[in-house]
């Protein structure tokens, strides 16, 4: 095979324009299901405190700080997309280092906080149990787009973890699948629409 000088530049240009892609998922996918998602992933961790306050579940400081630590891991993730999204392509790789973080963060922090609450009633517990484990495997799903990485959050020694399936799901299957668990349980005012 003869290869030309310009051969090999047009050929070569094709493999360096690639790279940048390989391994990473591509944002029109995985990065805007994420965006869509994190919005009501928020809201639907307002209707398990909802419904932790209709069952007579008091926040302590403990509890709050798991809260406030929820709330920042997605404020976190968020930034993390839209971080990414502006970023210009020489510092993708490094973004998407930082969504896969936000990402194991915010399921860190989801299950501190199933760690840290004490659910006297059993029918109680099995409820915010559930409602967690539809938020915490879409997460763990999206999680698994992304090449490993160490989340900082690390579980305190505790009794309690929960356990999932990862899995993507739309948004609207999302709802669904927790709005599902609600009406199971009666609670179907707590949905999230």
């Amino acid at each position: 095979m003869n290869l030309t000088r310009r051969g090999f530049v047009i050929g070569s240009g094709t493999v360096v324009a690639t790279l940048p892609l390989a391994g990473c998922p591509s944002f029109s996918t995985i990065e805007l299901d994420i965006e869509k998602y994190v919005p009501v992933g928020l809201q639907t961790f307002s209707s398990i405190l909802g419904v932790l306050s209709e069952v007579g579940i008091v926040i302590n400081p403990v509890l709050g700080l798991a809260i406030t630590g929820v709330k920042a891991g997605f404020a976190d993730l968020q930034v993390a997309i839209k971080n990414y999204e502006s970023a210009p392509a020489a510092d993708k790789t490094t973004l998407t280092g930082k969504i896969a973080t936000a990402l194991g963060d915010a399921e860190g922090m989801l299950q501190q906080f199933w760690n840290d609450l004490s659910i006297p009633d059993q029918k109680d517990e099995t409820l915010i149990q559930s409602l967690l484990g539809v938020i915490v495997s879409v997460l763990s799903g999206f999680s698994a787009q992304f090449p490993a990485v160490k989340s900082v959050t690390a579980l305190k020694p505790g009794k309690k973890v929960i356990p999932v399936t990862p899995k993507i799901v739309s948004v609207k299957q999302f709802k669904k699948n927790f709005n599902q668990v609600l009406i199971e349980a009666h609670k179907e005012k707590y949905a999230v629409r």
